[in-house]
């Protein structure tokens, strides 16, 4: 026992390799009564790790607010050039911003709205990919990079992609109308009205979906399922007079 207490207050380096694991037993052992001179010695060893804890933390979260600051400044140096349109500008900041804090999920997602907008589809998913490993709760990049997909004709992949993407945002009616899309390029027309009906239920005066839906239904001769679907546009001021 005088070996082990002498071990753990000799030094922080042997605290943190050795013994580094046996943090659970000194604080079980110190949460009892300190009645003698050896239990204030764990006492103090356990204030000396957790006080060296205590301060890497602070200086890593420093050096990350540091960090978030920059890629903030870059990117609000974006917004100006963006503005401005100097577009060629706004991207290389943007590049700088990722590089400057490469685990920040919010601005890689921003790079890869302004490569999307502005026809850097092979770069966006670049940027879509590693924000996914980053962020891989978030629906949004599953659903951007099978929008990408969907235009190189890769339909495979992007339903793959926006089942990821559904099942965190079953409701997201961006993913379910793309989704609806692709059911229909594979000749799954059933699986395209559920998919198309899954819209209404979360939209009822989604116009797309509407058109689409009655679309199907006539393309499998069931005008008269059509019929009530198409009727609200009609009444719709939102729709153009082509939907209408």
């Amino acid at each position: 026992h005088l070996q082990q207490i002498s071990n753990l207050t000799t030094s922080p380096e042997k605290m943190f390799s050795a013994n580094r694991f046996r943090l659970t037993p000194l604080k079980r052992k110190t949460c009892a009564p300190v009645t003698g001179w050896f239990s204030l010695r764990q006492w103090l060893s356990l204030a000396l790790l957790l006080g060296i804890c205590s301060s890497g933390c602070t200086s890593w979260r420093q050096k990350m607010a540091v960090r978030d600051s920059e890629s903030q400044d870059l990117v609000e140096q974006v917004r100006v050039a963006t503005e401005s349109g100097r577009q060629e500008q706004a991207a290389e900041l943007l590049k700088q911003a990722v590089n400057s804090n490469p685990n920040n999920a919010a601005v890689r997602q921003q790079l890869s709205e302004f490569l999307i907008t502005n026809g850097y589809s092979e770069e966006a998913m670049q940027q879509l990919k590693k924000t996914m490993v980053l962020t891989p709760d978030d629906p949004k990049p599953y659903i951007d990079l099978a929008y990408l997909l969907h235009e190189k004709k890769q339909y495979t992949d992007a339903l793959k992609n926006l089942e990821l993407g559904l099942k965190l945002d079953p409701t997201n009616i961006r993913a379910l109308i793309l989704k609806g899309e692709l059911e229909e390029l594979a000749e799954l027309n059933p699986a395209a009205v559920e998919t198309y009906h899954r819209v209404l239920q979360v939209d009822p005066y989604n116009i797309v979906s509407r058109l689409k839906l009655a679309a199907l239904q006539i393309k499998q001769g069931e005008p008269n399922r059509a019929t009530p679907i198409l009727r609200p546009i009609c009444h719709n001021t939102g729709a153009t007079i082509d939907q209408r």
